[in-house]
C-alpha cells in the first residue's frame, strides 16, 4: 500500500477537516492510499533514480504498471 497527500478535496471536506482542526486545536495532514505492487529496478535503472532524487531532493517510488 502506498500513501500520498491528498490534494483534491473539496469545499466541504476542507470545511469538516478545518472544524475538526479547530474544535481540536491540533493540525491535520490529508492522505489517499492506494494498492501498489514495486517495480523491480537493476542496478543501473536504481542508480539513475537515486542520481534524480538526490537532484531533485524529493524520494520517488518506482510501481509496476501490472
Amino acid at each position: 500500500m502506498l500513501c500520498t497527500l491528498e490534494s483534491a478535496l473539496n469545499e466541504t471536506q476542507m470545511a469538516e477537516i478545518k472544524n475538526f482542526e479547530s474544535e481540536a486545536g491540533i493540525n491535520l495532514l490529508a492522505f489517499r492510499c492506494f494498492n501498489s505492487n514495486p517495480a523491480k529496478l537493476d542496478e543501473e535503472k536504481l542508480a539513475k533514480l537515486q542520481q534524480i532524487e538526490k537532484k531533485l531532493g524529493i524520494c520517488l517510488v518506482a510501481v509496476s504498471s501490472k
